[in-house]
């Protein structure tokens, strides 16, 4: 089976490479061949991805049968985003997982060279991980923010 892992760093001076390690030694456990969407660009709303944006092509072109992300705030701007982009997935058959987050596996992980699990089969307890993981980063970077623009900070 083949894995995309998906990383992405905010700005020009930070380094992918903690979370290739982290995910590319999970794919190679599995005995998954990896192809690799590197991102350099802030999650900020209204931001375009255009290497998420290619990966979410490929996976609807079963190019791959998994992606695999360091942690879930990586693949998405929002909770609501992330989610979104789960669902995509779903729908084109692609399985997710977080490497970095061993809780949230969204997807039956099944023996290399077995079919992706059909849509629909999304784990409820990896789903319920991913969203209560979104909701707890979204509240910190809220938190950083407002506290970074009151007065005096």
């Amino acid at each position: 089976m083949t894995a995309a892992i998906y990383a992405r760093v905010s700005t020009e001076d930070q380094d992918y490479q903690g979370q290739l390690d982290e995910a590319r030694s999970y794919v190679k456990r599995q005995g998954w061949h990896a192809v690799e969407y590197l991102e350099k660009l802030s999650g900020k709303e209204g931001v375009h991805r255009p290497v998420l944006d290619q990966l979410l092509r490929d996976a609807r072109n079963k190019q791959f049968g998994v992606v695999a992300v360091w942690k879930l705030d990586r693949f998405g701007r929002s909770a609501l985003d992330t989610l979104d982009n789960i669902k995509k997935l779903d729908s084109f058959g692609v399985r997710f997982l977080c490497a970095g987050q061993s809780a949230i596996l969204c997807y039956d992980i099944r023996a290399a060279g077995q079919r992706p699990t059909p849509q629909g089969s999304a784990k409820p307890d990896g789903l319920f991980s991913a969203k209560c993981t979104n909701c707890s980063a979204a509240h910190q970077r809220s938190s950083r923010q407002s506290h970074l623009s009151s007065p005096g900070a």
